[in-house]
């Protein structure tokens, strides 16, 4: 999932592609695992945003792009839902307790 994330177009199907398995194998293998392909995207995009933010140290911008993001302001909504603060009120408050 994270290698097609900056390409902006990633889906189910194209990720079952790499696997080597139908869309509808990945989706059973999912629901198996009480989870779903929209579940597992935001998993990977909420982590990936963490890492390349706090650990990395990448731009907002950088960040954005990375996760597929087609505008800063839309990654920083969604990383408000996901952590209930702005990108960068985030960082700063994990470099505080460091």
């Amino acid at each position: 999932m994270a290698r097609q994330l900056p390409a902006g177009n990633i889906s189910i199907g194209s990720v079952a592609k790499e696997f080597g398995i139908s869309q509808r194998t990945l989706q059973r293998k999912l629901a198996s695992e009480n989870s779903t392909f929209t579940i597992r995207l935001t998993v990977v995009k909420k982590e990936l945003a963490n890492r390349y933010l706090v650990e990395q140290g990448y731009s907002l911008e950088d960040t954005a792009f990375l996760l597929g993001f087609s505008t800063h302001s839309n990654f920083s909504k969604a990383f408000k839902h996901w952590y209930g603060q702005s990108p960068s009120d985030y960082v700063q408050n994990r470099s505080d307790t460091r």
